[in-house]
């Protein structure tokens, strides 16, 4: 049997680098877990894409006379000028292409190339 520091039960001295990296440590764990909170509390806040679809979807009332009005080389702001604000669903380096829904789930899709307005689609308007 070994005997250590003389047979007393005195742990030997933590030299200062050791204390002070778990003083970091344990201050970096409870800054941490107190940030990812407030992140979280702070998405929960933020509208998502989708809730922002819904909405849309929920105050949109177009019908076919407005999609009649889109002409080619209109610009998204001239169409949302007619529709109100659309929902971008996809994009490439030259194209976007954007959808408007009415709560009877008609719809219009329009594409844009370089920023003019090259197709247009619907659904169900009436």
């Amino acid at each position: 049997m070994f005997i250590l520091n003389g047979g007393s039960d005195q742990k030997p001295p933590q030299p200062n680098s050791v204390r002070l990296l778990a003083t970091v440590f344990c201050i970096g764990i409870t800054l941490g877990s107190g940030m990812g909170y407030g992140f979280k509390q702070a998405t929960d806040l933020m509208p998502s894409k989708s809730a922002s679809a819904v909405t849309q979807r929920e105050n949109q009332n177009f019908g076919l006379a407005e999609y009649i009005r889109l002409e080619p080389s209109m610009t998204l702001a001239q169409v949302e000028s007619i529709l109100d604000r659309g929902v971008e669903v996809e994009r490439s380096e030259t194209t976007t292409t954007y959808i408007w829904r009415n709560a009877s789930d008609s719809s219009i899709t329009v594409v844009f190339k370089n920023g003019k307005l090259t197709r247009k689609t619907q659904v169900n308007l009436k």
